[in-house]
């Protein structure tokens, strides 16, 4: 764990206060490790979610590609069934 050198003051109401202690207390820390655990999830979820986008963008660029017809796949698979490729596997 690295050494906590910076103070964040956050003011939140009394149910917000409520509901923190009883989180922390059912899980057995105190509310800042809570409250810190609940960062660093937020920050990987944002950082996730920003990889994601990068693979949809990446994904998105990407030339289609063209199979053909369901019929011409279907003549390739057999084809390729009946050929000699397969007989010694």
């Amino acid at each position: 764990m690295s050494t906590l050198n910076n103070r964040l003051q956050v003011l939140v109401d009394d149910a917000r206060m409520d509901r923190l202690s009883s989180a922390a207390s059912s899980k057995g820390v105190s509310v800042g490790e809570f409250v810190r655990s609940a960062i660093d999830l937020a920050l990987e979820d944002s950082s996730r979610t920003q990889r994601q986008q990068a693979h949809l963008d990446f994904l998105s660029a990407a030339p289609p590609i063209d199979f053909g017809s369901v019929d011409q796949m279907k003549r390739d698979i057999e084809a390729a069934h009946t050929s000699s490729v397969f007989e010694d596997a």
